[in-house]
């Protein structure tokens, strides 16, 4: 069933445990996590938990075998001043999640997004997310994303960026996982960018063991007059891990 901003009060009952621990070991607020009145959206393997947006913002969602659609969108001229909240994961040991994310800024509005993925007991899990981001002209969405994936190697996570940034807009990107293991990674960005349009994409990856393996390419399309980006790559891995960072 599709939630389109609905009003659903989330308690501290209805937020698992593992969600919030894993949260606070990857330093995010987790108060952010029990404030009803913050624009979020939790989903775990694909069931939704809870929603909510607020004026000028729509966070519509819809479950399918395995996974969740989400769609975003924030209105024209609006400035979102309190972060919008996403947190996705599994919780079991085994099990797959694919998240689809379409999210919007219209014209000359404004938002900032955090997102938390979380696996903390994954020995055989699969997590993909395709995401599409659109722009509009003059928009700023600054995207930090955080990553727990448990302690075992049993992760395998594929988020996958297309994002279109239109005339004068900007869009900023913060990818972070250095607590625990990290399983399989591979992380890819396409960014667009036309006239006066910038972005920023930014990588801190830290593997712990043989077991971790970490590829990040990033792909950024210079496509109008006086466009420019910036790539902040920064990934190791120790005991004899794999880490691959590059352009494609």
């Amino acid at each position: 069933m599709p939630i389109f901003g609905k009003k659903k009060n989330m308690s501290k009952n209805k937020v698992p445990r593992a969600f919030i621990n894993s949260a606070q070991k990857c330093g995010i607020e987790t108060i952010l996590m029990k404030e009803i009145n913050i624009p979020h959206l939790f989903a775990e393997s694909d069931k939704i938990i809870s929603s909510k947006g607020i004026s000028g913002l729509r966070i519509s969602s819809e479950s399918f075998e395995k996974g969740v659609k989400i769609k975003l969108i924030i209105q024209k001229g609006v400035s979102i001043k309190k972060p919008i909240f996403l947190c996705f994961g599994i919780l079991k040991e085994k099990g797959k999640q694919i998240i689809l994310p379409e999210i919007i800024l219209k014209e000359n509005s404004e938002a900032k997004i955090l997102t938390h993925c979380t696996f903390p007991k994954s020995k055989e899990i699969l997590h993909r997310m395709e995401a599409k981001v659109k722009l509009e002209k003059g928009a700023k969405l600054s995207y930090l994303e955080k990553h727990y994936h448990g302690e075992n190697f049993g992760a395998e996570v594929l988020p996958s960026f297309k994002i279109s940034v239109d005339k004068g807009a900007s869009f900023e990107n913060e990818f972070i996982l250095e607590q625990g293991s990290i399983g399989k990674l591979k992380v890819f960005f396409e960014i667009e960018l036309e006239e006066n349009a910038f972005c920023e994409v930014s990588n801190k990856i830290i593997g712990k063991g043989r077991k971790d393996e970490v590829e990040i390419y990033d792909k950024i399309l210079l496509n109008g007059e006086n466009s420019s980006s910036l790539i902040k790559l920064r990934g190791a891995v120790v005991k004899a891990g794999k880490c691959f960072l590059g352009e494609k």
